[in-house]
């Protein structure tokens, strides 16, 4: 492979990446904004009833990661309930899927 061809896949998996991130950033703060509205609705006396688990679907130390134990605090002040940050990286984030898909909530 010419060396150019290699730069410019090389930048096009970074753009990638950083497309990801930034979807994945806007997900969390759409859910974060949603739920809240929805605490401030009729019945947010009886939710939630338990500990809250945040599901990251990248990598402790991420971007991502350090957005949601930046908002972990707030929401657990906000609840009442304690709020933890669960990783579950891998598989491009399917694994985090997986574990909201199957959450009890």
């Amino acid at each position: 492979m010419p060396p150019q061809r290699a730069v410019a896949t090389e930048i096009g998996t970074m753009s990638m990446r950083a497309a990801r991130s930034r979807l994945v950033a806007t997900a969390i703060a759409i859910l974060a904004v949603s739920v809240c509205a929805c605490t401030q609705s009729s019945g947010a006396d009886t939710w939630p009833a338990r500990p809250v688990r945040l599901i990251v679907p990248y990598a402790a130390g991420s971007g991502i990661d350090l957005a949601a134990r930046l908002y972990a605090p707030l929401l657990a002040e906000r609840w009442q309930r304690s709020v933890v940050v669960d990783n579950r990286p891998g598989g491009d984030g399917t694994a985090g899927v997986q574990a909201f898909v199957g959450g009890n909530d």
